[in-house]
C-alpha cells in the first residue's frame, strides 16, 4: 500500500468512527430526488435549450460560470467608475447592462 492508500484508509477508519453502520447503510440507498417545477421553468426551457445548442461541447460547466461571473463583476466596475460616490447619475445603459447580465449570469 502506498502513501496515498495509508491515508485513504486511516480517512476511511476516522469516518467509520462517526458514521454508523446503520448511517452507511441509508448513505449506500440514498436516491437523489429534484425538486418540482416552478412556472417560470417552462417559460425558460425554451432557452435553456438553445443556449445548450450554442455552447460547444468542450467548455465546462464551471467556465460558464466563470464566464458569467465575470460578466457580472464588470457590470459592477461599471457602477464603480461612473458612479463611486452614490451621488451622480449613471447612464441608462449601464443599467441595461447589468439587468443584461443578471438574466446571463
Amino acid at each position: 500500500m502506498g502513501v496515498i492508500g495509508v491515508r485513504v484508509y486511516k480517512l476511511y477508519l476516522y469516518l467509520m468512527s462517526y458514521i454508523s453502520q446503520n448511517g452507511l447503510n441509508n448513505l449506500k440507498d440514498y436516491k437523489y430526488v429534484s425538486g418540482g417545477y416552478t412556472p417560470l421553468d417552462c417559460l425558460m426551457t425554451p432557452f435553456w435549450d438553445a443556449v445548450v445548442n450554442i455552447v460547444p461541447l468542450w467548455m465546462a460547466p464551471n467556465l460558464i460560470t466563470f464566464i458569467g461571473f465575470v460578466i457580472m463583476i464588470i457590470g459592477n466596475v461599471l457602477f464603480l467608475c461612473y458612479d463611486l460616490t452614490f451621488t451622480e447619475t449613471i447612464p441608462s445603459w449601464v443599467f441595461l447592462y447589468n439587468a443584461m447580465a443578471i438574466f446571463i449570469y
